[in-house]
């Protein structure tokens, strides 16, 4: 009674493992051509490859002319190792049993080492994924804030002034002016240039007026939120040298005289860039003649350069 249990037991244990077997086991196709026992070269081949990790799902084997080419599946559809070709020995149709075991075992021998080398192979290298670009981070870039009036620090241009003295003279004429700005907040500045005066009648004769002008000055610069605009408030020293001229229409006679004057003014200025290099600037200014020039013919006062002085100017300034 034991031996029957333990026999059904092996049959039992038998079956599972060769369905097991044959669940792992590829097809195999030979063509007649290659002259082998086919079921030898089963019975090899799946002993060889027993525990394979990746077993094929099938192989086949076809002459190509004298030679044999083995195809495995899937291995064959996916690169070209996955075909081979050997080289049988040769028999001849009537050859001995024993010679065509021995070209089945060959050819056996042949897959099973085939199917070995791919599956203890390593897998093929991918090719490594190139990183993820780098985020980018977004930083919003804080506003610069604008300087007033253009950039440099010397300057160089010319300006057109009007004076008018309490003393009831006008000037009039142009001037030269080169600055420089020390720093950030002080500006100075030279002028040089001519004036004319108006003209006066006399009795009996006309009075003329043509000065010289020379001027130094300094104040302080101040910084706009607009970067065209700019200010500054100067205390100015001007000089003049001042040519009276009298003529007297009767006698036909001409009394020149030559006579100096000086006057302090403070004058706010405000300057508007149109280009890095070029400003337009115009300024108003009030002074005092500690030092003036009172003019009489024949008894009579004529206009002088005398009293207190309001003047304004207006022109161009290149900074570089």
């Amino acid at each position: 009674m034991k031996g029957t249990v333990v026999a059904l037991w092996l049959c039992v244990v038998g079956t599972e493992v060769t369905s097991a077997v044959a669940e792992n086991t590829p097809a195999l196709t030979i063509d007649p051509c290659v002259t082998v026992d086919e079921t030898t070269v089963r019975q090899l081949m799946e002993l060889e490859i027993r525990g394979a990790r990746l077993p094929p799902t099938s192989v086949s084997v076809r002459c190509v002319g004298e030679a044999q080419e083995i195809r495995i599946e899937p291995w064959a559809s996916l690169e070209q190792e996955g075909l081979r070709t050997i080289q049988l020995p040769v028999i001849p149709e009537d050859a001995a049993p024993a010679a065509r075991q021995a070209r089945s075992r060959e050819l056996a021998l042949a897959i099973a080492e085939f199917i070995r080398r791919h599956d203890t192979a390593p897998p093929p290298a991918q090719a490594p994924s190139s990183p993820p670009p780098a985020a980018v981070s977004v930083v919003p870039a804080s506003p610069v804030r604008p300087t007033g009036g253009p950039k440099g620090h010397w300057r160089l241009g010319t300006l057109w002034t009007f004076e008018y003295f309490s003393g009831r003279q006008n000037l009039t004429g142009a001037d030269l002016v080169v600055g420089a700005r020390l720093g950030r907040w002080f500006l100075a500045e030279l002028r040089a240039g001519g004036r004319l005066g108006t003209e006066e009648t006399l009795p009996g004769g006309r009075l003329t007026a043509r000065a010289a002008a020379a001027a130094a000055a300094g104040g302080l610069y101040f910084r706009s939120p607009h970067p065209a605009i700019g200010a500054a408030v100067m205390l100015r020293v001007q000089a003049y040298l001042v040519q009276f001229r009298a003529e007297d229409a009767g006698r036909g006679d001409t009394r020149t005289v030559l006579l100096g004057a000086f006057a302090l003014a403070a004058e706010p200025r405000l300057m508007v860039a149109f280009t890095r290099r070029f400003s337009v600037e115009t300024s108003a200014s009030v002074g005092l003649l500690p030092r003036g020039i009172v003019v009489r013919t024949q008894g009579t006062e004529a206009p002088s350069i005398s009293g207190f002085v309001v003047s304004g100017s207006l022109g161009g300034v290149l900074t570089f």
